[in-house]
Formats: structure tokens, sequence, C-alpha cells
């Protein structure tokens, strides 16, 4: 997502998987390699708002099942 303002919301839905772990992560790099930062919330959709420099920055959510694979 490119903002011009710094601010991003970033919202994702709960799978419906009891104990899943979902992973907020952000990069710089459209392949999320070095660089990328996580942020752990449990069992739960939410909506986030972040502040950064103005800039291209990439969003993706990771959810591990609670048999931990991902998807």
């Amino acid at each position: 997502k490119k903002t011009s303002s710094g601010t991003s919301t970033i919202s994702w839905h709960d799978t419906g998987l009891e104990g899943a772990i979902y992973e907020l992560q952000e990069s710089q790099d459209p392949n999320f390699g070095e660089g990328t930062i996580s942020w752990p919330y449990a069992d739960t959709g939410t909506s986030v708002e972040l502040t950064r420099p103005p800039g291209t920055y990439y969003f993706r959510v990771k959810v591990t099942k609670p048999d931990h694979t991902s998807s």
C-alpha cells in the first residue's frame, strides 16, 4: 500500500479457527525479505492503524492454525 499521508489502517477478519494466531507483517520489500517487521495477534480479527513516513509499504497477515501450520 502506498501512502502519502503516512497513516495506514490494516484490517482483517477472524478465520473462525479457535486458537489461531494472526501475525501482521510489514515490509518495504514486496517479497517480505530482509527488514520485515511482525506483530502477533491472538485469536481475533482486528484493525490496526500505523503511522509511517510517506513511501511504499507492503502488509500481509499470516495465520498460524492451532496445529501450527501456516496459511
